[in-house]
């Protein structure tokens, strides 16, 4: 046991043995604010400021310097506000930016009011009290030492642009490096994080209990950088690049959903991973969860590295978003809930996993979602892509109940998926309105061809109807064709004074949408009596043209001829 607690506490010492690790030790911020705030008290009460204001002390200026006061903490109030960022440099810059503006504003104030230069113990005590204040910060955290110590830098540079106003930089500089020092040891102990939360929640055990936890949240986490590493991302990103690339090329390829799972066990860090994970059960809800994000965030890396690999991460048109869709759904999500399952086995907590899971899932379906959502939304997106993401979904999901019961798919696809069908259904409804609209109206306004040619918009409406693939979508289909002939009709008889060339019309148009129907997915739910019954009216109409004494059969287009 005391050899384990060594080899934990060597591992937690090794940062600490660094001057980072020296820096955020509490003893010594105590003994530096200490020293800083004592050296700052002396130096100011030996400088000449101070001599000055105790022999001539007017109300004037002391009014001055409390306006000047508040302008200054609104300013740094409103810096606050600005650093809700999660970058913390983001955040260390809009400081700086506050500490430059209220600098430069509080020079040229004083610069009027005093012109005499300060002396060294001046600036110097102005030194003393930023120190002191970042000490303080490091200590507590009630908002107003970062405050105070960005005040006592604003000071120190206007104190030396009176001496020199090229001075300004080098004051500048000392105070930035001050607030970057700031930022770096908050980074510092966020790497931490982790640690902390378990070891909170364990302070009270006993020792040996919590070096154990110390030990196999370490283990955890060293376990995962092993695999993000590039030698063992690199092996895992292969095999399942090369799963995807035959599966694209053959849909009928049996897909393995244990596959990340079997490639992981031949790791030598996938049993240490899974132990210290099984000791985890044990611990709080709050360490477990911790673990959980961390575990999440690698498996997110990983999958957004496959699509790349695969050359899926873009999904800007409806192929691409067609085939990382299906690899999404159909490989890497099941395989992502395999490996979960197996990492977090025994959890007395099945929604942890559960919760795990979608985490990992989370950014890649809201991307693809996204996608199909935008599509579904915008007014020029053409029938065919619309249809194109119906048929996809219809692949993956072909109903309700098998979304509902699918364990492999997350819960946030469970909710918005069968959104986004009704909006694609209602986008494709709307097409169809214009079709009918086109058939019923525009087919009378445009010219009719002179010498009985397939018309411009039977080949438009043709075209619309035959990348239907949807059976829910077939009365559609059927009653367009059924206006779409009975128009056909009208024109022949309205649009042609020469009987022949308005039957010669109207058989070339038939042949042009049976050989179309032909071609289409939804020709086995029209059935043999609708061919025949085209074919009846098709044969009828050329003997009716036949037995007209100005026959025109050279008008008559062959299949070859429709293309």
């Amino acid at each position: 046991m005391e050899s384990e607690d060594a080899e934990v506490n060597h591992t937690f010492s090794t940062r600490e043995n660094t001057i980072w690790g020296w820096l955020i030790k509490r003893k010594w911020m105590i003994i530096l604010y200490a020293a800083s705030f004592v050296g700052g008290l002396y130096c100011y009460s030996s400088s000449n400021t101070f001599a000055k204001l105790s022999k001539e002390a007017k109300w004037w200026k002391t009014v001055i310097y409390v306006v000047v006061s508040v302008v200054i903490l609104l300013l740094n109030l409103l810096a606050m506000i600005w650093r809700s960022t999660d970058s913390r440099w983001v955040k260390a810059s809009l400081t700086s930016l506050d500490l430059m503006v209220t600098t430069v504003y509080s020079y040229f104030v004083d610069k009027v009011m005093n012109q005499e230069k300060p002396d060294k113990y001046s600036w110097i005590s102005s030194i003393c009290f930023a120190i002191a204040w970042f000490s303080l910060s490091r200590l507590t955290h009630f908002g107003f030492e970062v405050d105070l110590r960005n005040f006592f830098c604003g000071t120190l540079i206007a104190q030396l642009m009176k001496i020199s106003p090229w001075l300004f930089f080098a004051g500048a500089c000392g105070s930035n490096c001050l607030t970057i020092l700031n930022t770096i040891l908050d980074d510092h102990n966020l790497s931490f994080s982790v640690f902390t939360e378990c070891i909170n929640e364990l302070e009270l055990e006993k020792e040996n209990f919590i070096s154990t936890v110390r030990r196999n949240v370490v283990d955890f986490l060293n376990c995962i950088a092993e695999f993000e590493r590039q030698r063992e991302k690199k092996i895992l990103i292969s095999v399942v690049q090369g799963h995807v690339v035959n599966f694209l090329e053959d849909n009928n390829l049996a897909i393995d959903v244990n596959m990340v799972r079997d490639t992981l066990q031949g790791s030598n860090y996938f049993r240490p991973l899974l132990e210290s994970v099984r000791f985890l059960v044990g611990t709080e809800d709050r360490c477990r969860r911790s673990c959980g994000q961390r575990y999440s965030k690698w498996r997110r890396e990983f999958l957004e590295e496959c699509l790349s690999k695969c050359g899926l991460q873009e999904v800007n048109n409806p192929e691409t978003w067609n085939k990382a869709s299906i690899v999404v759904v159909k490989i890497l999500f099941p395989n992502e809930r395999t490996l979960c399952d197996l990492v977090f086995q025994g959890f007395p907590d099945s929604s942890l996993v559960d919760d795990t899971y979608n985490e990992i899932c989370k950014d890649l379906t809201v991307r693809i979602l996204k996608s199909a959502d935008s599509w579904a939304m915008a007014s020029g997106s053409n029938v065919q892509n619309i249809m194109y993401l119906i048929q996809t979904f219809n692949k993956l999901y072909p109903n309700s109940q098998s979304l509902l019961d699918d364990p492999y798919i997350p819960v946030l696809v469970k909710n918005e998926v069968p959104r986004i069908q009704m909006k694609l259904r209602k986008a494709l409804r709307g097409k169809i309105m214009e079709l009918e609209k086109l058939i019923s109206f525009d087919m009378t306004k445009e010219e009719v061809p002179e010498k009985g040619e397939i018309h411009p918009i039977t080949r438009e409406v043709m075209d619309y109807l035959s990348v239907f693939n949807d059976r829910l979508l077939f009365p559609i289909f059927d009653s367009t064709i059924q206006l779409l002939e009975r128009k056909l009709e009208e024109i022949k008889h309205r649009s042609y004074q020469d009987p022949a060339l308005g039957y010669v019309f109207l058989i070339n148009n038939l042949r042009y949408i049976t050989y179309k129907v032909q071609k289409c997915e939804l020709r086995p739910l029209l059935g043999a009596p609708w061919f025949k019954r085209n074919e009846v009216r098709v044969k009828h109409s050329d003997d009716i043209h036949q037995r007209l004494p100005n026959n025109l059969g050279r008008l008559l287009l062959v299949t070859d001829e429709m293309n």
